[in-house]
């Protein structure tokens, strides 16, 4: 049964991408087309006050897909300036890390969130933001900073699904132990976007 449920599903994936993909057209550039955005996170945890600061640093990089994504053909490529050695992220990458785990819980355990689920692992992590959200592209408008709690489990389609939920403050302190004290994010530039014309 479980077989059959894999097949249905990704033939359903795979009429959905073929029709997006022809409807799709290329997208206008960016007039501002990179970016520096500093930001600066506290928050207690464990009787410890930590801090996290840095610069996410924005480029574009063109039109086109990465993957499957047909969500948006502009490409942004991202990285923070003081880890940039540790976390090289392009927007519409599914499944990259978004910045520092907070914590993490690596043993089968139920879920906190989801009733009744039981989880192979889970842990969160403090999601600085998509580059096309700073950088004003509307396809990310709701992209921005955000808790993430990441849970893998199976389920009656797959084995080892990754669930991403979006936390809020109250939910990270009162189900996690995690009080932020300070959440202090750049906000978005205005960017025009422009159809170029080639000569």
């Amino acid at each position: 049964m479980k077989l059959f449920y894999r097949l249905l599903y990704s033939t359903l994936l795979l009429t959905i991408l073929l029709f997006g993909l022809a409807g799709c057209s290329a997208a206008a550039d960016p007039e501002i087309e990179s970016g520096e955005f500093p930001f600066r996170v506290v928050y207690h945890y464990q009787n410890e006050i930590h801090i996290i600061e840095d610069i996410v640093m924005v480029e574009y990089w063109g039109t086109g897909h990465i993957g499957i994504s047909i969500i948006s053909p502009r490409i942004w490529s991202e990285q923070l300036a003081e880890r940039a050695h540790y976390w090289q992220n392009f927007d519409g990458y599914v499944g990259t890390p978004r910045e520092l785990i907070v914590t993490q819980m690596l043993y089968p355990h139920e879920s906190k969130v989801s009733c009744g689920r039981m989880n192979h692992w889970a842990d969160i992590w403090i999601d600085y933001g998509r580059g096309g959200y700073y950088m004003g592209d509307p396809n990310y408008a709701s992209a921005g900073p955000r808790i993430v709690l990441a849970e893998s489990y199976d389920s009656l389609l797959f084995d080892n699904n990754i669930d991403h939920i979006e936390l809020s403050f109250e939910q990270a302190e009162e189900i996690f132990g995690i009080k932020i004290i300070e959440w202090n994010f750049s906000e978005p530039i205005e960017n025009n976007f422009i159809h170029r014309t080639l000569h």
